[in-house]
């Protein structure tokens, strides 16, 4: 999981945070998550992972799953631009063919869904933009494919004066899933490759980047 990601300029924290009653962090919920199975919390979230491979603005891990499968994420930050890439690769590395998919599963930090909402670009490069203000007490959530799947980009305007970007390659993503709950004060911009049905060798990717803007200064 990443758990972190902060906006240095404004110091705010983009993915959610949990904290006890106490005030002690939650390590084992919010932040950036994968799976390797359409459920959630699949195995891949919470495994160890072993660095491979590390330089100065990218690490790159690797895990053995208990499901037989082996995911191997880089991740690298920009030293120009507040934003991150994620190269993940799912690969099943057994003797027999297992199931398969990749879901990113990112939890952003949206105070207050009254003042938020979600852009979403279409196949003719036109935005479609949704209010998530009627869900400021209640989850929620919309799956996003065949026409409705975004066009490699959708944004989220968490109503404190910062645009989470999200981009993909459409070719590896087969649906993307808004999932947002006020009383959490969160929103998930997930996505999600293909079902499949791996044969030895076989692999499954999925490369996406987050970039963080002042919404007023974003396209």
């Amino acid at each position: 999981r990443i758990w972190r990601l902060v906006h240095k300029p404004s110091g705010h924290d983009i993915l959610k945070r949990y904290r006890t009653k106490a005030g002690g962090e939650v390590p084992d919920a919010g932040g950036y998550e994968e799976y390797s199975q359409t459920t959630y919390r699949s195995p891949g979230w919470n495994e160890p992972y072993r660095v491979v491979a590390k330089a100065a603005t990218s690490l790159t891990l690797r895990a053995s799953l208990k499901n037989g499968l082996r995911l191997v994420r880089k991740v690298a930050l920009d030293p120009q631009r507040p934003r991150v890439t994620i190269e993940t690769t799912l690969t099943n590395p057994t003797r027999r063919p297992l199931s398969a998919c990749l879901r990113a599963h990112p939890c952003y930090d949206v105070p207050d869904l009254r003042r938020a909402f979600v852009r979403i670009r279409r196949k003719d490069g036109s935005w479609e933009a949704r209010s998530l203000a009627a869900d400021a007490a209640r989850e929620a959530e919309d799956w996003l494919q065949g026409d409705d799947l975004p066009a490699g980009q959708w944004q989220l305007d968490t109503g404190t004066g910062l645009l989470v970007v999200s981009r993909f390659k459409p070719s590896q993503v087969a649906r993307c899933l808004l999932n947002r709950n006020g009383k959490e004060g969160r929103v998930n911009l997930e996505l999600y490759t293909r079902q499949a049905r791996l044969a030895p060798g076989q692999s499954l990717q999925l490369a996406h980047e987050i970039e963080v803007l002042e919404a007023k200064k974003a396209d």
